[in-house]
């Protein structure tokens, strides 16, 4: 029977870690399962409701009769909601259905729920903390996990119990620069501009390729947004190229500097392919531990127009390389691999073990008993024998 491994995390926010961990195992002697947090917190069959119910209770069923007439459910009688697994009871779920040698967390909110069921069930295996920021934050150090992941020294040091440095899961650059400026279209010789503001492309970084676009004569300026970019960018700056997520590597390849919102991965690709960045103002606790973590080795703006002034700098700057290689030297290489290992290393500690506690204690009882009553029988034989 395979060891199995159970990844809790939440799409669209750290998925590219339990992504790359799950691409790891294939193939493998460990079978590994991808879980949605937002699959054990949440179970009410009424969008919202639970939210409703939980922080304004008077207004909750307002609110459910708002919901129904807006999206047109037809209810002849009264509205009967199904039963709600609590989260608790859904992670006690997961560990008796998997049987799992591991349970690596990316989000704090699994992380204590997993901690707790852990207490609740007697489970041995590890409860493993997953940070990928390059601060840890506060939900992440939870006291009763077995083990920390975190990409950086740095990091580690400010985790409790043991952990281990795996660096970022990100692959290396793949695109030539000449080849990828062909696949997007970019001709001539001025400097690429790259403008990313993560997976949604959001407001801030379209707002900032408009306000690069006045400089398009000097460099050009390409946007990572996708459908929604595209729509912005035909409206406001039809100068400005668009490309998909999907390209990232072509986009990163392409690009002489990058001005990213300072997102944990996004940045982490860019250091990984040494490129000079510049970081636009954080707008939520995540960015903002990412923004104070990477202050010496990318370039920190206070808002659009000092970011553009920052970019042109580093085009300039003759001591780039060296900031560039001290990025990529903070993370270091084989973030993918060092993951994988890092993973394989926590579960062959916990090689051989039951993965229940109890089931350990019930099989020593067995064994006891089954002893004892052997002893039982010889010392009657003997005893038989003597009279």
């Amino acid at each position: 029977m395979k060891d199995c491994i159970v990844l809790v995390g939440k799409k669209g926010l750290y998925d590219n870690a339990a992504l790359a961990l799950v691409k790891a195992f294939e193939g493998s002697d460990k079978d590994v399962v991808f879980l949605d947090e937002s699959d054990i917190c949440w179970g009410s069959g009424i969008k919202g409701y639970i939210l409703a119910s939980r922080y304004f209770p008077a207004l909750s069923g307002l609110f459910l009769r708002k919901f129904l007439k807006k999206y047109k459910i037809k209810q002849k009688k009264r509205v009967r909601l199904p039963r709600v697994v609590p989260a608790r009871e859904k992670c006690e779920n997961v560990l008796y259905r998997f049987y799992p040698r591991a349970v690596v967390c990316f989000t704090p909110r699994s992380l204590s729920l997993f901690v707790a069921a852990k207490k609740r069930t007697g489970y041995a295996g590890a409860v493993v903390s997953g940070v990928f920021d390059f601060l840890p934050p506060a939900g992440m150090r939870v006291a009763g996990a077995d083990f920390s992941l975190a990409p950086t020294k740095e990091c580690a040091a400010r985790l409790k119990g043991e952990c281990l440095v795996t660096g970022m899961p990100v692959s290396a650059a793949k695109s030539e620069k000449e080849q990828a400026r062909r696949q997007l279209g970019i001709k001539g010789e001025k400097p690429v501009l790259l403008v990313t503001g993560g997976r949604y492309c959001s407001g801030r970084a379209m707002r900032a390729a408009k306000e690069f676009s006045a400089f398009s004569d000097v460099m050009q300026i390409v946007l990572s947004g996708g459908e929604k970019g595209a729509n912005f960018v035909e409206k406001h700056c039809p100068q400005v190229i668009v490309a998909a997520e999907e390209d990232m590597d072509v986009l990163y390849a392409a690009a002489d500097v990058a001005v990213i919102a300072p997102t944990a991965f996004i940045a982490a690709e860019c250091l990984t392919r040494r490129l000079p960045t510049v970081m636009l103002p954080p707008v939520n606790k995540g960015q903002k531990l990412t923004f104070k973590a990477l202050k010496e080795v990318c370039v920190p703006a206070k808002d659009s127009s000092s970011a553009l002034k920052a970019a042109m700098e580093l085009l300039m700057d003759k001591n780039i390389l060296e900031r560039t290689q001290k990025g990529a030297a903070l993370l270091g290489e084989g973030g993918e691999e060092r993951l994988k290992a890092a993973v394989e290393e926590i579960v062959s500690r916990l090689k051989g073990k039951e993965v229940f506690a109890e089931q350990e204690e019930q099989s020593a009882e067995k064994e006891g008993g089954s002893a004892g009553g052997k002893e039982d029988e010889s010392a009657g034989g003997e005893d038989a024998r003597g009279e």
